[in-house]
């Protein structure tokens, strides 16, 4: 089963403006991305996500601002990240429950695996926690 891990991107430091890449044919990129979106104007303090995804794999990028997410496994393991850099993602497996919570000014991308499925949510905690029973 794959585990959440933290990916760093290759950054460029230029008296310009540094540059961040993510190469999708890069070896340690762990998918074929199939749909981006975003995540901005959400107060201070507010919790997204609550939910998990059956097939979805995905990687978050918190572009400007801080990020804490709380990720619990089927067995009921949590672990928490916090993103504050552009430079480095969260790639989060299928089947994993998700909170995440918002600082100020936050912006968070998204990078998909699959194309938007309502059927693939797995809206309640309870449900998500008795795919293992």
């Amino acid at each position: 089963m794959l585990e959440p891990k933290i990916i760093h991107f290759q950054n460029i430091i230029d008296p310009n403006g540094n540059i961040t890449i993510a190469n999708f044919t890069d070896v340690n990129f762990p998918f074929a991305v199939k749909r981006i979106y975003w995540l901005d104007d959400v107060p201070k303090g507010k919790v997204r996500g609550e939910h998990a995804q059956r097939k979805n794999l995905k990687i978050l990028i918190c572009l400007k601002g801080s990020v804490e997410i709380e990720l619990e496994d089927l067995q009921g393991k949590k672990s928490t990240f916090s993103l504050k850099s552009s430079k480095e993602g969260l790639f989060i497996p299928n089947l994993y429950w998700s909170r995440i919570k918002f600082g100020e000014g936050a912006i968070l991308i998204c990078l998909a695996s699959q194309i938007y499925e309502e059927q693939d949510y797995i809206r309640s905690h309870e449900a998500f926690l008795a795919i293992n029973k």
